[in-house]
């Protein structure tokens, strides 16, 4: 394989583990604690639902290849303008996204270190470093090393599954009737897992013959995180504790070792989450700046192939937005929220031009059952982030209508 091309196992790894994210550590639990043993049906539900929302960003990412990703393929369906709001919308999210994850990650080694809360910002810094480091280096370096995390998390999750689940234990609680109520609003939370497959298409150019990889990466993910998710949720479902935990489902496999095991787990997904979409959103930018829509210099690259600009560019954000962190001025869940509002928008209108482009109506079926529930996540959301997006939007639209209009007069 030539330098700086990525293969299906490669592609593959730089997909499983962020998808997974901390979602699998979190959202087990939680889903069988709402709705006991149904939940197994709301992960088949939702998996299935994943399937599709991965092959449209797949048949996307083939038919629009390009650092720019799936907002190219906005372009094609909506015009320039819409595209250029996937963009934003995307970047938006990233800017504050990655510092959350990073977070979480040094929440989980200060936890391990016995160290004060204090120290987690300068603990998310440390990870940020070692992120960008990696960054810089060219994408075959990157996709190696969040393979080998994605493996060792594959690895203990499904052994660790596997063994409680033939240890034949008793369902820890009696099912009761439920509502389809309490069952929608666990598909809703369940949603979560399967934002992050839209970054796919900003590693197109980097793929050696995208047209055999992308499928094949793609169906290898979506095998490792179903079966993963479907082998965790069951697993949780026959574990004897009370609250059932991950914690709970590795213990056959590790003892005593399982929480300091589940803290590096935890650390890895993160920081393979943080790589991901790092590395393919700075991608995006660097496209963006070559086509003139960003300054120039974010386009430069290294040795590498690295577009080092835009790297720099999200770094010295996410330090800027640790440093608040810090002092206060904002909080974790505010970082959250802001991301997640930006990173439903995007896939929404991403799913909206894939569902327009592509012709298979299985495809345009489960899209619009994903287009229902990211309109009701984002019901969900903080009214002061949708006035934010919504002005992102008009600026977005009042900067294309300026610009096509210079276009004219220089014509």
């Amino acid at each position: 394989m030539k330098n700086g091309t990525l293969g299906p196992f490669l592609l593959s790894g730089l997909m499983i583990g962020p998808i997974l994210g901390s979602g699998v550590i979190l959202l087990p639990p939680m889903a069988f604690q709402k709705i006991g043993s149904y939940a197994i049906w709301a992960w088949i539900v939702i998996m299935t639902l994943g399937g599709f929302f991965a092959a449209a960003f797949a048949q996307l990412a083939i038919a629009f290849p390009g650092k720019e990703g799936a907002s190219r393929a906005v372009r094609a369906a909506f015009g320039p303008a819409v595209g250029q709001l996937a963009s934003n919308f995307i970047i938006s999210a990233v800017c504050a996204g990655p510092v959350a994850v990073l977070a979480t990650a040094a929440t989980e080694v200060a936890r391990a270190c016995q160290l004060p809360g204090h120290h987690i910002p300068a603990i998310t810094g440390c990870l940020l470093i070692c992120c960008l480091v990696l960054l810089l280096r060219n994408v075959r370096t990157v996709g190696k090393a969040a393979l080998v995390c994605s493996s060792i998390i594959a690895a203990v999750l499904i052994t660790g599954s596997a063994l409680t689940i033939a240890g034949g234990y008793s369902t820890s609680g009696v099912d009761a009737e439920i509502d389809p109520f309490s069952f929608g609003q666990v598909l809703l939370l369940l949603f979560w897992t399967i934002i992050g497959w839209e970054i796919i298409g900003n590693y197109s150019s980097e793929v050696k013959k995208p047209r055999k990889t992308i499928p094949r990466a793609t169906a290898m993910s979506v095998g490792a995180i179903s079966g993963i998710y479907l082998l965790v949720a069951w697993a949780i479902h026959v574990c004897s504790a009370d609250t059932p935990g991950i914690t709970d489902i590795v213990t056959p496999l590790l003892g005593p070792l399982s929480p300091v095991v589940l803290s590096v787990i935890t650390v890895l997904l993160c920081v393979t989450t943080y790589l991901m979409i790092v590395g393919g959103i700075t991608r995006l930018v660097s496209s963006l700046a070559d086509e003139g829509r960003l300054p120039a210099f974010l386009g430069k690259s290294n040795v590498n192939g690295s577009p080092v600009y835009s790297i720099f560019f999200f770094g010295v954000i996410h330090v800027l937005i640790i440093s608040l962190l810090q002092l206060d001025v904002l909080h974790l869940e505010q970082i959250i929220s802001f991301a997640n509002v930006f990173f439903i928008a995007n896939a929404l209108v991403c799913i909206l031009a894939a569902v327009r482009l592509l012709d298979s109506m299985l495809l345009k079926l489960s899209g619009g059952v994903l287009i229902t529930g990211f309109v009701v996540l984002l019901c969900f959301s903080s009214p002061w982030i949708l006035l934010l997006m919504l002005l992102i939007t008009l600026t977005t639209m009042l900067h294309d209508k300026i610009r096509n209009q210079s276009k004219r007069i220089y014509e």
